[in-house]
C-alpha cells in the first residue's frame, strides 16, 4: 500500500512502470493511461523470454516492447537479475535510448560485492554470495550452482540463515532437497541450524562436512582440493562468511 501511494504523486504527463507479474500492483493501475508494464508475459508492454543458459550459468534473454527488440546474455548471475534488468531497460526504452547504447551498457554491468560475485581462477571458480541469506536467496544461488557446467565439481559452503523465528530449524532442513537437486558434490556447513540441514542430506554422492569452529574451518579450506570446481559461499550477514571467501582466495590464488 505504501508503494502504491507514490502513484498519487505522479504527474499526469508522467509514467508509471509496473511489474506486470505483481497482481496487486496491476490491479491498482487498471485505469492508468500512462502505466508501462514489464515481465515475462508476452501481453505486457515490455516482455522477455529466456533463450538459454551458458555453461557459466548466465542467462541469454530476448526483450521486446515499445517498438524495439533486444537479445543479449546478462553478465550477472542469478535469475533475480533478469527482472531487475528488464525494469531498468523498460525505462530507458521509454526515454528513447538507442538499442546500441542499451546493449553496450549491459556489457559493462558488474555484480555488487557479495551478491553472486564470480571470480575465475585457473583451476576453479569462486562465487561470493555472502551479503546475506534467506530461504529464497539460497534457492536462487543453488539454481546458479546447478546450471554452472563450466566446472566438473560443485561445492557449497553454507552458514546459518538468521531471523527465521521458531521454525528456523525446519526451514534449514527443508533446503536439503534443493541441495540434492542442485547436484552438489561437497557440502560444507557452519552454524547451529545448518548442522540439522547437513544431517538431513540423504544422497551418499554428497560428501558432507560440518564445523562449529571458525578456525578449524579456515584450516580446512587451506588444504581443500578445488581442481575443476565451482565453489559457492553463502550465509546470513551475521555469519561473516566473507572471511572464508578471503581464506579460499588467499590459499588458492
Amino acid at each position: 500500500e505504501e508503494k502504491v501511494k507514490l502513484f498519487d504523486y505522479t504527474k499526469a504527463s508522467g509514467n508509471i512502470f509496473i511489474n506486470g507479474e505483481d497482481k496487486f500492483l496491476r490491479s491498482r493501475i487498471k485505469n492508468s493511461k500512462n502505466s508501462i508494464t514489464y515481465g515475462s508475459n508476452s501481453k505486457l508492454d515490455v516482455n522477455y523470454q529466456i533463450l538459454g543458459i551458458s555453461v557459466d550459468s548466465k542467462y541469454k534473454i530476448k526483450i521486446e516492447g515499445l517498438n524495439k527488440s533486444l537479445t543479449f546474455t546478462i553478465p550477472l548471475l542469478g535469475k533475480s537479475n533478469i527482472q531487475n534488468l528488464v525494469s531498468a531497460i523498460s525505462i530507458v526504452l521509454k526515454l528513447g535510448l538507442s538499442k546500441k547504447d542499451i546493449l553496450n551498457s549491459v556489457k559493462t554491468l558488474k555484480s555488487v560485492k557479495g551478491r553472486l560475485s564470480k571470480f575465475d581462477f585457473n583451476k576453479y571458480t569462486l562465487i561470493d554470495d555472502t551479503y546475506n541469506a534467506n530461504p529464497e536467496s539460497v534457492k536462487n544461488a543453488l539454481e546458479v550452482l546447478s546450471n554452472f557446467k563450466k566446472r566438473k565439481n560443485k561445492i557449497l559452503v553454507l552458514g546459518d540463515m538468521f531471523e527465521l523465528g521458531e521454525n528456523a530449524k525446519q526451514i534449514h532442513i527443508n533446503l536439503a532437497q534443493n541441495i540434492e537437486k542442485a547436484k552438489v558434490n561437497i557440502l560444507i556447513t557452519i552454524g547451529k541450524n545448518t548442522k540439522y540441514l547437513n544431517e538431513a542430506i540423504k544422497l551418499s554422492s554428497i560428501t558432507r562436512y560440518h564445523f562449529n569452529n571458525r578456525k578449524k574451518m579456515n584450516v580446512f579450506f587451506e588444504d581443500l582440493r578445488l581442481n575443476d570446481s565451482v565453489i559457492l559461499v553463502k550465509g546470513s550477514r551475521g555469519m561473516h562468511m566473507e572471511e572464508f571467501v578471503e581464506t579460499i582466495k588467499r590459499n588458492h590464488a
